[in-house]
């Protein structure tokens, strides 16, 4: 009976979003920075362990001399840790935890610096959430991570990122989604306001906003095969060590990346609870920089690029069936 009545609850698809920056993706590797706001997905408390690759084609500076790639592989976790029914049983309280890591690798070419740079991102952080008899959905997102060069990896500087969400079920057709996010989505450590929806737009089709940082829309063909479009802001801000070449041995610098994300996905269910999607699109609007957090060395535009993902996913269960 328990089951029945968290399914029930549940059913109306409880979809979320926060911060931590990984990142994406049918949930692991969307871009060409490594993962986008993984939590800001319509699948972010899906327990899952994913793997994804992108890369895409090598692009002119618009302001400078050289040449601009970035390709990435993007290891993703989701695992539920922690889940209690309260309340009446036919109408229960949930409350639950869920653990999440993430770590990429990234190989970035840049043509006029004085070495292929290789990029290591890594997040951990807890979910931990509450959702109420009145259709009311809060979570409460924080984490903690590094995005580091090759030269400065083994000693990294930590970051904090986070979130605060809200979501109201209105129906079943509509969702009202508002919080807080903290992240390095558009190359510097910024405090957000979040606000979006998440709607049926006819027979299969569903619709999955949330700014400003995403929009989704999801076409499900079948059970097993889902048809997608999106377009999402991509950053970050990744600490380099290039101090030789520009002269400035004693300040810590920083390489800073903003751009946005348009592009089309199919994902296919090969079998029970494993999922292969593709991803390929456009990066544009794209902005380069290395300098000091507070002042650029070098700035420049990226021509628009033409991108390429594949994700690996395996779901480890329904929320129903968390502590099971």
């Amino acid at each position: 009976m328990e089951q029945f009545i968290v399914a029930k609850i549940m059913s109306r698809r409880m979809i979320l979003v926060l911060t931590a920056i990984s990142l994406c993706w049918s949930s692991a590797a969307k871009a060409q920075l490594g993962p986008a706001e993984d939590h800001l997905g319509s699948d972010f408390l899906q327990p899952q362990i994913s793997v994804g690759f992108s890369a895409a084609t090598i692009r002119n500076f618009q302001d400078l001399e050289g040449t601009f790639a970035v390709n990435s592989a993007t290891l993703t976790a989701a695992i539920p840790i922690y889940r209690v029914l309260e309340g009446a049983s036919e109408n229960p309280t949930i409350y639950f935890m869920l653990g999440r890591g993430q770590f990429s690798t990234l190989d970035a070419d840049i043509s006029f610096l004085s070495s292929s740079h290789a990029i290591y991102k890594s997040r951990i952080g807890v979910t931990g959430g509450i959702a109420t008899t009145g259709h009311h959905l809060y979570l409460v997102t924080i984490g903690g991570g590094f995005a580091e060069d090759r030269n400065t990896v083994g000693s990294p500087r930590i970051r904090a990122t986070g979130s605060l969400l809200g979501k109201y079920q209105l129906d079943n057709s509509f969702a009202f989604i508002y919080g807080l996010s903290y992240s390095y989505t558009f190359n510097r450590g910024l405090l957000l306001p979040l606000l979006g929806t998440h709607c049926s737009l006819g027979r299969n089709l569903s619709l999955h906003i949330v700014l400003p940082f995403s929009l989704n829309i999801d076409y499900e063909e079948a059970q097993e095969l889902h048809f997608g479009f999106l377009i999402r802001a991509n950053g970050d801000q990744i600490h380099v060590e290039e101090n030789a070449y520009f002269g400035t041995q004693s300040l810590p610098l920083f390489m800073k990346i903003a751009q946005i994300q348009s592009g089309f996905s199919v994902s296919v269910e090969l079998s029970r609870g494993i999922w292969l999607s593709g991803e390929a699109g456009v990066l544009r609007n794209r902005n380069f920089a290395i300098g000091t957090l507070d002042t650029n060395l070098i700035s420049s535009k990226i021509d628009n690029s033409g991108y390429s993902t594949i994700v690996l996913k395996y779901d480890l269960g329904n929320f129903e069936s968390w502590g099971d």
